[in-house]
C-alpha cells in the first residue's frame, strides 16, 4: 500500500452495515443486509407493506417507507 494515501499505515475503520429484521407471521427473522432483502424482494418474499426494523427506527415500518429500498418495487399503476 502506498503510505502517501494513507500516512499513519492503519487501517480505516469499516462503516458498520445495515441490517434489517423482517416481520413474518408475527415474528421477527433476520438480521438480513440490503443484498439478501433485495433478493427477499425480487422473491416477492418481502413487499411494500411487509413492515421492517432498522437500528435507529423506532418502530416497525413498511418496507416502501425506507428510501434506500422505495426503488426496489415497482411503481402502482394508476386505476
Amino acid at each position: 500500500m502506498n503510505a502517501s494515501m494513507n500516512p499513519s499505515g492503519s487501517i480505516p475503520p469499516t462503516l458498520p452495515k445495515t441490517t434489517y429484521h423482517v416481520a413474518q407471521d408475527g415474528t421477527a427473522v433476520g438480521p438480513f443486509d440490503i443484498n439478501q432483502l433485495k433478493e427477499l424482494i425480487s422473491s416477492g418474499k418481502v413487499k411494500k407493506d411487509t413492515l421492517l426494523w432498522k437500528s435507529g427506527t423506532p418502530t416497525w415500518e413498511r418496507a416502501d417507507s425506507f428510501d434506500e429500498l422505495k426503488t426496489l418495487f415497482p411503481p402502482e399503476l394508476p386505476r
